[in-house]
C-alpha cells in the first residue's frame, strides 16, 4: 500500500507544498491501522507524528515502544530521527515492521524483539480473539480469552544499555502504545530518564492510567503539554532540560489542531 503524505508548513511557517510517498504492508487487510491507511491516505495518529516533526527534539535516538507494524518508526526515522529503535513482541507485527523498513530503505532503523516492562524476564504475549482485527492490541497481560506465547521482557533501561552503542547521539523521544502497561515500561526506565530527559507520549485510556503516569513522571521534573488521538495519547516533556523546539502560535501549530477532530490540547505547561 502506497500513501503519500504531504507538508503544509515547515518550522518558520512558511508555505513548502511538498510531496514525499512511503510504502508501507499490513498482514491484514481488515485491520483497523490498514483501514486508516486506505481512508486517510497517510499515518495514523498524523496529528501527533507532526507535532513531534514541528515541535519535537530532533536528531538523536528515538524509541518507539509497540512499533506494531512501523507506521510511527517510518514517519520518525524518515524526519526527524537520526536514529529510531523499533521494540515489538508479536512475531506477525515484527516481521510486518522489518518489511516495511526495508521497502522504505531505511538504514537508521534497529529493531528489538522483546516486551517492555519494570523488570527483565519472561511474559506471556496475548492477542484477544475479539480483536482478530487490531494487531495493536496485543498485549503482555494474562487474560483467560487469548492465545498466550512466551516472550522476554526487558526494560526500558536495558534496551538502551544493550544498544546505545550502535545507535546515533543522545536519548530524545519515547513513543509508548503498550496497552496499558506504559505505567511499568517509564518504571523501567528511570535512569534514561534521569539522565536524557527526553521527550514521551504514552497511551492512557483512562483518568487512572494518566493520573498515574503524571505523578511518576513529575519526580523527573516532567509536565503534560499535549493530548491526541481518540484513545489519548499524552505528550510529556522537562522544559527544563528539554523544551518544545517550535513556536505553538505559528500557522502550522493550528493546522495540526484543525486537520484532526480529536484535536490535541496544551495543558499545564503553557497555562
Amino acid at each position: 500500500m502506497r500513501i503519500a503524505h504531504k507538508f503544509i508548513f515547515d518550522r518558520d511557517s512558511r508555505f513548502r507544498p511538498m510531496r514525499k510517498e512511503f510504502d508501507l504492508d499490513h498482514p491484514d487487510p481488515k485491520d483497523h491501522l490498514a483501514k486508516n491507511w486506505r481512508n486517510e491516505q497517510s499515518f495514523y495518529e498524523l496529528a501527533l507524528l507532526e507535532f513531534v516533526r514541528l515541535y519535537g527534539p530532533t536528531g538523536g535516538t528515538f524509541f518507539d515502544v509497540g512499533a506494531n507494524v512501523g507506521n510511527h518508526t517510518i514517519f520518525l526515522a524518515s524526519m526527524v530521527a537520526d536514529c529510531v529503535v523499533s521494540v515489538e513482541p508479536c512475531p506477525e507485527a515484527l516481521f510486518a515492521l522489518r518489511q516495511n523498513i526495508a521497502k522504505n530503505k531505511l538504514s537508521n532503523c534497529l529493531t528489538v524483539d522483546c516486551a517492555v516492562g519494570d523488570r527483565t524476564g519472561q511474559a506471556a504475549l496475548n492477542v484477544r480473539a475479539e480483536n482478530s482485527h487490531n494487531l495493536g492490541s496485543t498485549s503482555v497481560q494474562a487474560r483467560r480469552d487469548c492465545e498466550e506465547k512466551t516472550v522476554q521482557t526487558k526494560t526500558l533501561d536495558r534496551i538502551w544499555s544493550d544498544i546505545s552503542e550502535a545507535t546515533k547521539g543522545a536519548l530524545k523521544y519515547i513513543k509508548l502504545d503498550i496497552e496499558g502497561a506504559e505505567l511499568p515500561a517509564l518504571r523501567g526506565g528511570a535512569d534514561i530518564l534521569q539522565r536524557y530527559a527526553p521527550h514521551v507520549s504514552a497511551e492512557a485510556a483512562s483518568s487512572e492510567e494518566l493520573d498515574a503516569l503524571c505523578k511518576y513522571l513529575y519526580d523527573f521534573g516532567y509536565v503534560k503539554v499535549g493530548c491526541f488521538g481518540a484513545t489519548p495519547h499524552y505528550y510529556f516533556i522537562n522544559p527544563e532540560k528539554r523544551p518544545l523546539s517550535g513556536d505553538l502560535s505559528t500557522p502550522m501549530c493550528k493546522i495540526i489542531r484543525c486537520a484532526s477532530q480529536r484535536v490535541w490540547k496544551l495543558c499545564e505547561y503553557f497555562g
